[in-house]
């Protein structure tokens, strides 16, 4: 259960900065909705942020995100550059990740939340393990470019966990 927390911690960090990545997508057609283009670009930069992280590529990862932001997950709360370290870590592969009914939330002009559900599949310290996970990741526009400052995870409940019968 350990390693598929922390496995879900790693993939909410890569979720989160993925997300302040797509904020950078390209410019809105005219006559086209803003909003539309600006979740989509979202979505996409979410997406840009995994690879990195399947990747191992940390400078592209370091790049999307705020190292003084923060990640809240099952093992508690510590900043992104905190994170960095374990994420790309020699002992983590990342080999399957899908996020499900991603929605985008404007804030206001420049800041938005994401979320999503989130399904991985990876290894850690020679262990396979996988999950799935609700994540929400908060961005802001910074210089004009999309930043994620924020990303939290929580893991969801295996069928019948926490559930008892009493007669």
């Amino acid at each position: 259960m350990k390693i598929t927390r922390i496995l879900m911690a790693l993939v909410a960090t890569l979720i989160f900065a993925s997300w302040c990545a797509a904020q950078c997508g390209p410019a809105r057609p005219k006559g086209g909705s803003a909003t539309g283009s600006i979740d989509d670009a979202i979505i996409a930069q979410e997406q840009l942020i995994i690879d990195a992280i399947k990747k191992r590529d940390a400078n592209a990862f370091k790049s999307m995100v705020d190292m003084n932001g923060y990640e809240v997950n099952a093992q508690g709360s510590r900043t992104l550059s905190e994170t960095v370290t374990e994420l790309f870590s020699p002992d983590l592969s990342i080999s399957e990740y899908k996020m499900e009914s991603p929605m985008v939330k404007r804030l206001d002009k420049d800041s938005a939340l994401l979320t999503y559900k989130s399904t991985t599949t990876g290894t850690y310290k020679g262990q396979t393990s996988s999950g799935s996970s609700y994540d929400t990741t908060i961005y802001v526009r910074r210089a004009g470019k999309w930043i994620a400052i924020f990303h939290q995870s929580t893991d969801m409940a295996k069928p019948g966990a926490g559930m008892t019968s009493e007669k």
